[in-house]
């Protein structure tokens, strides 16, 4: 039958593993410690496959003998790198460097935290027993909050919560459904009793008596009922405390969270990520990428400039040798299509043409002309040339669009006029030229 696992947890004596079975039901198994400190993989592994699991995340529980805790003033913290700076303050309250550690905070005020810390060598030998069975850790708790994460989310109520755990026992004082202490006490009656007493001088005024789960077989002897009415006592056996564990971690494998029950896979003891191995190549290839990027961007922006100048240099050249050949007269927009127009006057005159050029009427075209054009537009005319291969009109417009309305009209007069050419001027307004044949009755003599 297909089981998936839940929790393995680490204890003193033993490795307690926890599956859930397809049916919905919770199969526990107790793998003995291996003399003289060897691996536990290789039993870990049988007893697994004894299970039928074949694979799949875990939550591994580390024993609170392993754990060290304190409470953390966070006050003054910066907000950029808030953990680091937190666990340096941990290190105050800690009797080992915090360099050999790995720990995570959990906020207990807007001003304090409880640090959880745990040896990192010592983790990380944990995890790679763990992973060497086939297993991939989802995520490192210790135990103890485990099992009191579930019983907050049973009894939200309780002001001590004392359990009874292997040879020891974990006593914690809650404020808000959160941790305000943790006491992790021998299986001792006399400790017990003491660490209550501390908790009740210690807990809020205004309540008259104290609430305590005792969880666990055990946990409620070690409490007593030395403290008479101060305190209300609620002895809880079931579930067991490997079964409320295995609640609280089955729902962090599904993506659930819970505020008690801390994640230690931080820092060095996090899952690499699977692109690790290839983060230098990529950081090569999207440096280099960008370099492509700017060189590419770099000549589109010279070839531009440079398609500019050579632009002016030609439009100096053009304008230098109109005024060479028409010294008194404007260099117009199109200097082109003026010479253009030019020429093929010339070559009228001087009789290079085979055929005799119709002669055009001037003023019957001048009067077509002033007739197309809109009465209700505002337009400046410069120059108007008619010859017997057609006409020439450069003017100034407010907007492109008034030319195209000029083309248009002119069109619909009968002259086979090209689309006007249009320049933008440096004030306002559009200046343009239009170009084009005379329409086919016009005849008589060519005016200037």
């Amino acid at each position: 039958m297909p089981v998936s696992p839940i929790l393995i947890s680490v204890q003193e004596d033993a490795w307690r593993i926890c599956v859930r079975r397809e049916d919905g039901t919770t199969a526990i198994r107790d793998v003995a410690v291996t003399p003289n400190g060897q691996a536990m993989d290789v039993a870990v592994a049988a007893v697994l496959k004894e299970l039928g699991c074949a694979g799949g995340e875990v939550v591994v529980g580390i024993p609170s003998r392993e754990v060290l805790f304190a409470r953390v003033n966070t006050e003054g913290l910066p907000r950029r790198q808030r953990r680091k700076a937190s666990l340096y303050r941990l290190e105050e309250h800690l009797p080992v460097d915090v360099e050999t550690l790995t720990a995570e905070f959990l906020p207990l005020s807007a001003s304090e935290a409880m640090g959880v810390a745990v040896d990192t060598d010592y983790a990380r030998g944990i995890m790679e027993q763990v992973e060497s069975t086939g297993l991939e850790v989802a995520a490192l708790c210790p135990t103890a909050l485990l099992v009191l994460a579930h019983w907050v989310g049973v009894s939200p109520d309780a002001d001590l919560i004392l359990m009874r755990m292997g040879n020891g026992a974990e006593l914690f004082s809650m404020r808000d459904d959160r941790i305000a202490s943790w006491d992790s006490l021998p299986a001792d009656t006399t400790a017990a009793r003491r660490s209550i007493d501390a908790a009740l001088l210690s807990g809020s005024p205004e309540k008259e008596r104290i609430r305590l789960l005792a969880c666990g077989e055990g946990a409620g002897d070690l409490a007593g009922d030395s403290h008479g009415e101060a305190i209300e006592m609620q002895r809880l056996a079931e579930p067991s405390l490997s079964e409320a564990a295995c609640a609280v971690a089955e729902r962090l494998l599904q993506g659930g969270s819970t505020p008690i029950a801390v994640d230690l896979r931080v820092d060095d003891l996090r899952a690499p990520a699977p692109w690790r191995a290839a983060r230098t190549p990529l950081r090569l290839a999207a440096g280099l990428s960008c370099v492509l990027l700017a060189l590419a961007a770099g000549v589109l922006l010279w070839k531009g400039w440079r398609s500019h100048q050579l632009e002016q240099d030609y439009r100096q050249q053009q304008s230098a040798q109109f005024r060479k050949l028409f010294p008194n007269s404007r260099v117009p927009t199109n200097v082109p299509s003026r010479l253009r127009s030019e020429r093929d006057r010339l070559a009228g005159v001087s009789g290079e043409q085979r055929d005799i050029p119709v002669r055009t009427e001037g003023l019957e075209t001048l009067r077509m002309v002033a007739e197309s054009l809109p009465k209700t537009m505002r337009l400046r005319i410069l120059e108007f040339r008619v010859s017997d291969s057609g006409l020439m009109l450069e003017g100034q417009v407010r907007s492109h669009g008034d030319a195209e309305v000029i083309f248009q009209s002119l069109r619909k007069m009968g002259f086979r006029v090209d689309p006007p050419r249009t320049e933008q001027l440096s004030g306002e307004g559009v200046a343009f030229t239009l170009v084009g044949k005379l329409p086919a009755d016009s005849s008589g003599e060519g005016t200037p």
